[in-house]
């Protein structure tokens, strides 16, 4: 086993633009990190992520992501109801369009993860269950 899969995700084309203009160290990568963050959400934090308006013909682009990122996505859609795309998808738009998450140093270990920007017109309870166990293992990149 190689430990690495694809995964194929259809982006609106704006959001394909922005994001491979953002991803200053390549889309794959990028996409570790941001999946690598996943257990940093709950699964109410994941659902409330807005998902992109796609457009008819919106193209695939295919991802590369090592077991640990692949692990992480499934267990996160297993347990939201979402898609590993829609995932994706959502991490995606709200990092590099909709400024609906920051990336952040943990003073505690030092680790830069990914974590939602809390807004003043939220009202919404969280669900505190996380999306993966803390202890879990997922590859994280630089972006």
């Amino acid at each position: 086993m190689s430990g690495i899969g694809l995964l194929s995700v259809r982006l609106p084309k704006s959001l394909l633009v922005a994001f491979r203009a953002g991803a200053t160290h390549g889309v794959h990568s990028a996409t570790r990190f941001l999946v690598g963050s996943l257990a940093t959400f709950t699964v109410a934090e994941l659902q409330s992520l807005e998902e992109p308006t796609m457009g008819p013909g919106a193209p695939s682009l295919t991802l590369c992501l090592k077991a640990p990122g692949l692990a992480a996505l499934n267990q996160a859609s297993e347990r939201s109801g979402l898609s590993g795309s829609d995932i994706v998808r959502r991490l995606v738009h709200g990092f590099f369009v909709a400024d609906t998450l920051r990336e952040v140093q943990r003073a505690d270990n030092r680790k830069w993860e990914i974590e939602l920007i809390e807004r003043p017109a939220q009202t919404a309870q969280k669900d505190e269950s996380a999306l993966i166990p803390d202890n879990s293992q997922s590859e994280i990149g630089g972006v």
